[in-house]
């Protein structure tokens, strides 16, 4: 008698215990998510931190987590791919960090889900679930490839400008008036010009040589491989970046594609030393869907280049609509190039009157190998 006695005690005390602790451990204990560098390059690894508290006066023994990982990042287990597990235990009143190092698979922005944790009482007799929404993105930019060869009509141009660029404009040559432009300085003014048209007019003046780059990207590519080809096209864009910013030409980046962190389209065109990582950044954050198609996006260039500037039209199409708008581009603005990324097999009309450098997209097998 006395020994059932005693065991229903024990199992009453046990159920008392786990009621008890699932009543004072269910809100007491939160977790909080962070991602320590938020902008990485493709194949690199992403460090998130993961800081479970217990502000409650009993143990946790067990506690299991499960994060929601956005499409551009891989946890490396090949079952789960886009979740990071780990488990962990807490004692009263403790706090512990788990850090986690995931792999950049894809070019993007991405924002990661929500955490769910699974509280045990260590008996197996009570289990809380837990859904936590997390506020923390990540951007993988392109990686930085092998240097493409660059076209000697542009070495040639390069080559000028490394020994006669001016720094500044030169006020001996007038080229004309045109509306007024964030960052023009204000001693440029032409305030005659400015009463007679009722709108900011500023005086254009030419250089020895042109000193300013503005690559258009474009996102309006069709086909299957439209991922994959703008990814290259990205790529082309920071080694151009590079090679430009190295021998003096202040570069600017206009696109069709939306960049979600700065909310536009459009880098200005600098000679700072952090343009280049300006630029890598927006390419990692912009989207994959474009706003406009490509030909919409050359009639708008003639207001944000000058004359004498050159421009670079990085596409991955080339039809006869494209073609047409970059051939009506180059009438009334020189220096135009195109770098053209194609599918196998896909050929352009060689009668564009466009200097035209083409590469040939290669044939991917599987797109399961990270930042193949």
């Amino acid at each position: 008698m006395i020994w059932a006695f005693f065991a229903v005690s024990v199992l009453a005390s046990i159920w008392i215990w786990t009621m008890v602790w699932e009543y004072f451990v269910k809100r007491k204990i939160t977790i909080e998510v962070d991602v320590v560098r938020s902008t990485v390059d493709l194949g690199d690894h992403v460090v998130i931190q993961c800081r479970i508290i217990n502000r409650s006066w009993f143990p946790c023994p067990n506690i299991r987590c499960t994060i929601q990982l956005p499409d551009q990042i891989d946890s490396g287990n090949t079952e789960h791919p886009n979740f990071s597990l780990f488990q962990t235990y807490l004692m009263p009143r403790q706090q512990t960090t788990v850090t986690l190092h995931v792999l950049g698979k894809k070019r993007g922005h991405g924002h990661l889900g929500k955490a769910n944790f699974t509280l045990h009482d260590g008996l197996g007799l009570r289990r809380v679930f837990h859904s936590t929404p997390i506020q923390a993105e990540v951007i993988v930019r392109p990686k930085r490839m092998q240097s493409i060869p660059v076209p000697l009509r542009m070495l040639d141009l390069m080559g000028e400008v490394r020994i006669l660029r001016f720094f500044n404009e030169d006020p001996s040559l007038l080229q004309g008036i045109r509306p007024y432009q964030d960052g023009d300085p204000l001693r440029y003014v032409s305030w005659y010009a400015t009463a007679r048209t009722q709108q900011l007019m500023v005086k254009e003046f030419g250089h020895t040589t042109t000193s300013r780059c503005l690559l258009v990207l474009s996102g309006d590519i069709q086909g299957d491989v439209q991922n994959r080809i703008l990814d290259i096209l990205c790529e082309r864009t920071i080694q151009l970046s590079e090679y430009l910013l190295g021998v003096g030409f202040s570069v600017g980046l206009y696109t069709n594609m939306f960049d979600s962190i700065l909310r536009d389209f459009y880098q200005r065109p600098s000679s700072a030393p952090e343009q280049l990582e300006k630029i890598r950044n927006r390419l990692g954050s912009l989207g994959e869907i474009p706003f406009v198609n490509l030909q919409n996006l050359l009639n708008v260039l003639p207001k944000l280049v000058s004359h004498g500037d050159m421009i670079i039209v990085l596409t991955g199409r080339l039809d006869n609509a494209v073609q047409v708008a970059l051939s009506h581009l180059q009438r009334f603005r020189g220096n135009l190039f195109v770098y053209a990324v194609l599918k196998p097999g896909e050929q352009i009309n060689s009668r564009m009157n466009v200097q035209t450098f083409v590469e040939e997209a290669p044939i991917i097998e599987s797109t399961s190998k990270i930042g193949s």
